[in-house]
């Protein structure tokens, strides 16, 4: 396998995870910074862009993580595909993506609860269920990914490999020590 089907193999996956509601790859450990350490999260990956290597995902607007991405916008995607035994690092910024019509009018009934929480994600209450579901668009949150390093690794039986890709050097790759 070269560094360009490798890094294809790659996207695949990714743009399978975006698509493939049982895809390991799907739940994306999403690491931002809270000015002092370190912040991760699952999140549902909802879209893949091959062309500009962006990735997208949905938030409550007033969640903490929302907050965090508009003082540092930085962050890093780890994910892991069983299947293949690959694992994904991805380093890259945050933008809040304006389109937020287009993606809440494909969102079902169901999904849309989970942005318009009352009070607010993160709000101290005194019982478990003592939140109500109001769902909002005012309250959603589109999220783009813009990806400038990927760091990827194939465990296999026999050996291991991993390469890195940077949009400093236009995507082209090295391969790198395990």
């Amino acid at each position: 396998m070269n560094l360009a089907k490798f890094f294809e193999k790659a996207f695949n996956t990714l743009i399978r995870a975006s698509v493939d509601k049982k895809s390991d790859a799907r739940n994306v450990v999403v690491s931002i910074s809270d000015g002092e350490y370190p912040s991760s999260r699952i999140m549902v990956l909802r879209e893949v862009n091959v062309e500009d290597k962006s990735f997208t995902f949905f938030s409550d607007s007033n969640s903490e993580k929302c907050k965090l991405i508009g003082m540092n916008p930085r962050g890093s995607l780890t994910v892991w595909d069983r299947k293949n035994n690959l694992q994904i690092r991805i380093r890259g910024q945050f933008v809040f993506d304006p389109d937020i019509v287009r993606y809440w009018n494909r969102l079902g009934d169901l999904a849309k609860k989970s942005y318009g929480n009352q009070p607010f994600p993160s709000m101290p209450i005194l019982d478990r269920w003592e939140y109500d579901n109001k769902p909002e668009i005012s309250s959603f949150t589109v999220l783009k990914f813009l990806a400038n390093k990927f760091d990827i690794l194939s465990l296999n039986k026999e050996k291991h490999f991993r390469a890195v890709y940077e949009s400093r050097d236009s995507w082209k790759g090295c391969w790198v020590v395990p």
